[in-house]
C-alpha cells in the first residue's frame, strides 16, 4: 500500500491484517460461508494469549506476534463485516480505499472510523470492533 499511515495503532491493521482480509474476501472464489470457515479455522488455531493480544500493539513487533496480525485481525474484521452486513461493509471499505487513493490522504484510525460512521456504522458497532481488535 503506498498511502501514508500516520497512526501507530493502525500500522499492523492496515499493513498485513487488511491485506489478508481483502485477499481472502475478494480474490478467493468463495462465498461468505466458506470465508467464515477459513477465518474461523485460523482463528481457532491461536492460543488464548494470541486471541487476547491487540493488533494495535504489534507494529514493529511481528515475529511471534504475527498470528494476531494474520489470523485474529482478519477474523475480527470478518465478524464486524457480518455484524453490519457483509455487502455494506465491503462497499464502505471499497469507498474508503478509493477516497484515500484519489485524495492522497493519510490513513489513520480516526479517519477510518469517521468514514465508516458517516456511512451508517453505529458507535456501538464501532466500539465492538475496536475492543475486539
Amino acid at each position: 500500500m503506498d498511502h501514508k499511515i500516520a497512526d501507530e495503532r493502525v500500522k499492523s491493521l492496515f499493513g498485513e491484517s487488511m491485506v489478508e482480509f481483502i485477499a481472502t474476501c475478494v480474490y478467493r472464489d468463495m462465498d461468505t460461508t466458506q470465508i467464515a470457515r477459513t477465518f474461523a479455522h485460523y482463528y481457532n488455531r491461536l492460543t488464548e494469549e494470541e486471541k487476547q493480544r491487540s493488533v494495535f500493539s504489534l507494529y514493529n513487533r511481528i515475529g511471534s506476534n504475527s498470528q494476531t496480525v494474520y489470523c485474529k485481525a482478519p477474523y475480527i474484521m470478518f465478524q464486524f463485516a457480518q455484524r453490519i452486513g457483509f455487502e455494506q461493509f465491503m462497499g464502505i471499505l471499497k469507498q474508503y480505499y478509493t477516497d484515500i487513493r484519489t485524495e492522497d490522504k493519510t490513513i489513520t484510525w480516526d479517519n477510518f472510523e469517521a468514514f465508516f460512521k458517516s456511512h451508517g456504522v453505529s458507535d456501538e458497532d464501532w466500539e465492538w470492533l475496536y475492543s475486539a481488535l
